[in-house]
């Protein structure tokens, strides 16, 4: 998707919505399934933060040290933690940056946990139920 800043406008009481404009395909549909089940197969094992109950999530930790004109700065760090779900059909992508955390370095510790609060909040307010009462529906069952 081409990258943009505005969603939408109103003008006269009318909202105007921008529209998408498709760039390409980077990766295969294939790909990128085979990537969120790698990445959310990680979280799990790993017993990750951003592990949201009921809904199977897949994301990736960041952790960047800060550069000053002088080389990096050994105190600080960016964290991050960029995430998707569900898995099997995402309705959201969440990116939370972090600028010199103070209470850990690590994207792991401090960035996954405000994805999961995030993601929780998200599948509340657009009333998405947990994957498998989400998959029965799906199947008819």
């Amino acid at each position: 998707m081409q990258p943009h800043v505005l969603r939408a406008y109103i003008d006269r009481g009318v909202q105007y919505d921008m529209p998408n404009n498709v760039l390409g395909t980077p990766i295969t549909e294939k790909t990128a399934h085979t990537l969120s089940d790698m990445l959310s197969s990680s979280l799990e094992n790993e017993a990750s933060s951003a592990l949201v109950p009921g809904y199977r999530v897949a994301g990736k930790t960041g952790t960047a040290s800060i550069s000053t004109p002088s080389g990096y700065d050994p105190n600080w760090t960016n964290a991050s933690f960029v995430g998707w779900g569900p898995v099997d059909d995402p309705k959201f992508l969440v990116y939370v940056w972090l600028e010199r955390p103070s209470t850990a370095e690590w994207g792991s510790v401090v960035a996954a946990p405000v994805f999961r609060k995030v993601f929780e909040r998200l599948v509340v307010l657009n009333n998405l139920p947990p994957d498998d009462v989400r998959l029965q529906i799906m199947n008819g069952q």
